[in-house]
């Protein structure tokens, strides 16, 4: 069961155990509505919670990337670019979250349409609707699709194999083993 509790009037309402998340990273709390979440909060939620991720981007970005894991947690209702149609977009998402105490986290492209996507979403009767602050581009920008963190850019990321192959003071016959032709002769290329 949820608990939940308001901070200050500005901020979301959020489970009490997501209440200790700092968002001083936030530029301007006034201008963002009160169901905005930081990414990690949301990140949270959708992990711990049960929240369903309702990606907004047009259907071919959201066939080149979306978020699978934790699975089966995103729905794409494609709202268009010049934002006439979201009172028919929140109806669609209604059709598909098919209840109105169901848990939303909604994004974007870029978070610009997210708060008037959650009013529309709140005045068709949902309850626990929330925006994601910079919408998906700020998703992918700290998780990946996988829902990993994001490594820091510049930095080489080890898989493991690598150091296998490194030179480490291993018997010969152990790093032979991981060789990828290992007991069979080398390829012959034809010219």
């Amino acid at each position: 069961m949820l608990h939940l509790s308001h901070a200050r009037s500005h901020d979301p309402v959020v489970p009490s155990h997501y209440s200790r998340r700092t968002r001083s990273s936030r530029k301007s709390t006034s201008a963002r509505s009160s169901r905005s979440l930081d990414v990690d909060v949301a990140k949270l939620m959708l992990d711990r919670d049960g929240f369903t991720f309702v990606d907004a981007r047009s259907a071919k970005e959201y066939d080149r990337a979306h978020i699978t894991k934790p699975p089966n947690v995103t729905m794409n209702v494609p709202l268009d670019v010049d934002q006439s149609n979201i009172s028919t977009w929140a109806e669609a998402c209604a059709s598909r979250a098919r209840s109105p105490t169901a848990k939303l986290l909604v994004a974007d492209v870029d978070g610009a349409r997210v708060d008037d996507m959650v009013i529309a979403l709140e005045r068709l009767g949902f309850t626990n609707v929330y925006a994601i602050e910079g919408g998906y581009a700020n998703w992918i920008a700290k998780y990946t699709t996988s829902g990993r963190k994001q490594p820091p850019k510049g930095k080489w990321v080890s898989t493991g194999k690598e150091a296998l192959k490194s030179g480490l003071d291993l018997d010969p016959n152990v790093s032979a083993a991981y060789e990828e032709n290992w007991g069979k002769p080398p390829p012959k290329y034809v010219e």
